[in-house]
């Protein structure tokens, strides 16, 4: 890996380094290199291969759009794929969760779930999902924020 890499040592001095890259502005990719290998299956590694994995936005956008069409949720799928629907399963309970606070003559501002909310449309807005008029608020700032940060450009 590049010297681009910043390198962290949350087991102290005698422990492994991690050293982390920025993440790629078209793929969202983010290389992680680990001085140390730790045993195969401990919770590092596996957080480890997870962040190796390269993102996949045309999975994280399938699974968004099944979990709008009610598709259930499949633990065979992409690690993207999973992502989109789990973010999509946070919107749409929020959704209704809301609406139904609403007719009971109730004020709603999202107090509890604005910042699952906000991120879950920040992703979708990294991942390629198009703006939507129908999500919630909060969803609708983190696109929004998302696509202020990254000037307008295609997710990838």
């Amino acid at each position: 890996m590049g010297d681009d890499l910043k390198p962290m040592q949350p087991w102290g001095a005698d422990g492994p380094t991690i050293r982390v890259g920025e993440p790629d502005a078209i793929t969202g990719y983010v290389p992680v290199e680990l001085s140390k290998p730790k045993p195969p299956g401990t919770f590092l590694t596996d957080l480890l291969e997870d962040w190796r994995r390269e993102k996949n936005p045309q999975e994280y956008v399938s699974g968004f759009r099944a979990r709008m069409a009610d598709i259930p949720e499949s633990d065979a799928a992409h690690l993207s794929w999973q992502a989109g629907w789990s973010d999509a399963d946070t919107e749409k309970l929020e959704q209704d969760r809301h609406r139904q606070v609403l007719e009971e003559g109730r004020e709603d501002g999202y107090l509890e779930t604005r910042g699952l909310l906000f991120d879950a449309g920040r992703n979708a807005r990294m991942n390629g999902v198009a703006f939507d008029k129908e999500r919630t608020e909060p969803w609708q700032q983190g696109w929004v924020a998302a696509d202020v940060e990254i000037g307008g450009k295609p997710a990838f």
